[in-house]
């Protein structure tokens, strides 16, 4: 885990577990959205698809909801 809390994708859960990911994409130079395991990397939100194939490099846990 670097000093900003991102760790490589390779620890990530892979049990549908929602978390925070961040990769490169070709329309947006660095672009963190929440996406979950389902045999691949699915974007959360349908809308998201819109921006390609999910390959997240990094990822950090979700934080959690206001009191």
């Amino acid at each position: 885990m670097d000093e900003t809390g991102w760790r490589p994708i390779e620890t990530a859960p892979m049990d549908g577990a929602c978390i925070m990911a961040y990769w490169k994409t070709m329309r947006i130079t660095m672009f963190p959205m929440i996406v979950f395991w389902d045999e691949g990397w699915q974007p959360f939100n349908d809308m998201m698809r819109d921006y390609g194939e999910v390959y997240p490099t990094h990822w950090t846990p979700l934080p959690p909801p206001p009191a």
